[in-house]
């Protein structure tokens, strides 16, 4: 007799897109479906979630940067950081309303840390605790690279601008995502995916933390 497997739909970036190459054969108990693709704005992602997911499934949404091209980014309040929050609460409240109108179980973190928490006002502390996402934060601690994929402030308001035998020191994040996850939890050599064929430094997670973070976060979170 075939046993019944519950469908898991992965949106995303980048960051979830690796998540399908590197660690597929992890989701063995489930019928994994990952949807993520390269350079995903936010509104692309929620509409790739409400157009493939099916009634009584799992979805797992890992949302990007509030600046990629194809989300509105404009706002009429004096605080970009404010107004493009706003803007993604929009996306977060019409995701969760359709899960609940389809019975889906709805699994949200973001890729990586975008703001610090001395740059929000407690309106939007509340805010984001108010939501079902999984926040994931980082400690003060060295590590290989400045800055994450894009963040508001500057790499030297994040991490020092002198290094440390070729290592940065950041400071503490607090609304982090996989990148701050895997910075507490993975050994600093093994964190990214480093240079490419080109010199350049690829700061996407490596093979090793994204199957770690599949392991240790995502799968228990879709036994809850």
């Amino acid at each position: 007799m075939k046993l019944y497997k519950k469908t898991v739909f992965h949106y995303g970036c980048s960051f979830a897109e690796n998540i399908g190459g590197f660690s597929s054969d992890l989701f063995d108990g489930f019928e994994y479906i990952n949807m993520g693709k390269q350079s995903s704005n936010n509104k692309l992602i929620l509409e790739t979630f409400k157009k493939n997911s099916t009634k009584d499934s799992i979805s797992i949404i890992q949302w990007s940067s509030l600046t990629r091209p194809g989300d509105n980014n404009h706002s009429d309040n004096d605080n970009i950081l404010y107004g493009l929050l706003d803007e993604w609460y929009v996306f977060i409240e019409n995701a969760m309303e359709f899960a609940n109108e389809n019975n889906i179980k709805l699994i949200q973190y973001i890729g990586w840390a975008i703001w610090k928490d001395d740059e929000l006002n407690d309106y939007h502390r509340n805010k984001l605790k108010s939501y079902n996402i999984n926040w994931f934060s980082s400690s003060s601690q060295l590590d290989l690279w400045p800055s994450n994929c894009f963040q508001f402030q500057s790499p030297d308001k994040w991490s020092s601008i002198e290094t440390k035998e070729g290592l940065f020191q950041w400071d503490v994040l607090q609304w982090g995502g996989m990148s701050e996850w895997i910075r507490e939890n993975i050994d600093i050599y093994n964190r990214y995916m480093g240079k490419n064929i080109y010199g350049d430094f690829d700061v996407h997670p490596s093979k090793v933390a994204t199957n770690e973070f599949t392991k240790q976060v995502l799968l228990p979170l879709l036994s809850e």
